[in-house]
């Protein structure tokens, strides 16, 4: 009769060893890249001693098949014309994100803590849990406009991004949460998007990152 193997069981320790592990061959996979930190304010890109800023906005478009004949002219040409007065790269990115059902869930949220009653319980439970399925289900596609200068050039660049833009567009700054689902899109990988979200891009993670950038690149001048 064969013996049954029992599955051994790794203390806490072994297992904090174990994902310490995970993460350090991770992080040797992302040193190679030229991705090197993310906030509110953008994303920053090293390579050697040259560092690079990216700044974007998030654009909300029209059809223009519901336009007069007329009126899609003049989109046109009003998009063409903004186009022409840029004189450096804009990134056109298309990504597909979560809806934003942030307050609603707050809002369950906030019932449930003042809830006393559990039959009213389970059914706020039941719509937290609709909102979370309507999340992964129903993907929205958001639309950016992007710019990568150095640390001399990127605000004066995104700001006429931004006017040029906004002429033709509504338009608003990208947000931390619209970096992260960017990033995530262009790496296309979960184990990469853990490591980096959780421990490379949120600005809570380095609060001195700022200053570590600009350290660096008055040693490099």
């Amino acid at each position: 009769m064969q013996k049954m193997i029992k599955k051994k069981r790794l203390s806490p320790r072994k297992k904090a060893k174990q994902e310490e592990k995970r993460k350090k061959a991770i992080r040797t996979t992302l040193d190679w890249m030229d991705f090197y930190s993310m906030s509110n304010e953008g994303i920053v890109l090293k390579r050697g001693h040259t560092t690079r800023y990216v700044k974007g906005i998030s654009l909300t478009p029209y059809n223009i098949n519901l336009l007069s004949n007329s009126e899609k002219v003049v989109a046109i040409q009003s998009l063409a014309n903004s186009l022409d007065r840029i004189r450096f790269p804009l990134y056109w990115k298309f990504v597909k994100t979560s809806p934003d059902v942030g307050a609603q869930q707050g809002r369950y949220s906030s019932l449930m803590r003042k809830e006393t009653n559990a039959s009213v319980l389970k059914l706020l439970e039941m719509e937290l849990s609709k909102l979370d399925w309507f999340k992964r289900s129903f993907p929205e596609l958001s639309f950016f406009v992007l710019v990568q200068e150095d640390k001399d050039h990127i605000d004066k660049c995104y700001e006429q991004m931004t006017r040029e833009i906004g002429n033709v567009f509504r338009v608003r700054p990208m947000r931390n949460m619209d970096y992260i689902n960017l990033v995530k899109q262009e790496f296309e990988n979960d184990t990469v998007d853990e490591y980096m979200i959780t421990q490379v891009l949120l600005p809570s993670e380095r609060p001195g990152l700022a200053k570590e950038i600009d350290k660096e690149e008055d040693e490099d001048e």
